[in-house]
């Protein structure tokens, strides 16, 4: 280094410490809030999303997983995290259960298109599930923008606020791994 001149290295791992402990703090605030209030269906869903979020930074972290499995466990858990995320905020809005199995069985198909394009063409995996991803989050923007229980509107409007703040970062995503992939 130059005289004068100051370098600074940033240790990646840093930032693992803080952003598990802000997780897992998340999620045992869920679980307990879901614990004890049985009636709250909907904490109970957001709960497990935080969870298997969790879990996934902590097998991450400690289990030995061959990369390719490793990336399509993870675009599967992706849209799995925002599907469990949609059920949990749909239970707050409209106060209701699912009318069909068509959300379940887009999941089901989206999971196996996933490990599919992950087969066919490995890396494009995670570009299957953003775009997964997007059409949940779309359709929790859509359900929140529309709350059954009229008292929650503008609470539910700034939740899809963040959700579509959410949504621009995973697009944004896509457009790099789609611009990556094309290379």
């Amino acid at each position: 280094a130059e005289a004068g001149q100051v370098h600074f290295m940033v240790d990646v791992h840093s930032f693992a410490l803080p952003g598990f402990v802000s997780q897992a703090t998340f999620a045992l605030t869920l679980a307990l809030l879901a614990w004890s209030d049985s009636r709250t269906r909907g904490t109970r869903w957001l709960a497990a999303a935080c969870a298997l979020q969790l879990l996934t930074t902590v097998s991450r972290a400690i289990l030995p997983v061959p990369m390719r499995f490793s990336e399509n466990l993870d675009a599967c858990i992706l849209v799995l995290v925002f599907f469990l995320m949609y059920m949990g905020l749909r239970w707050f809005v409209l106060r209701m259960r699912l009318e069909s199995m068509n959300g379940p069985l887009a999941l089901s198909a989206a999971m196996t298109t996933i490990l599919s394009v992950g087969v066919m063409h490995p890396g494009a995996e995670l570009a299957a599930a953003r775009i997964a991803a997007l059409i949940v989050l779309g359709t929790t923007i859509y359900m929140l923008l529309k709350p059954r229980v009229k008292s929650l509107a503008d609470p539910a409007r700034v939740v899809a606020l963040l959700v579509f703040f959410v949504m621009c970062t995973v697009a944004f995503r896509l457009v790099l791994s789609a611009t990556w992939l094309g290379r």
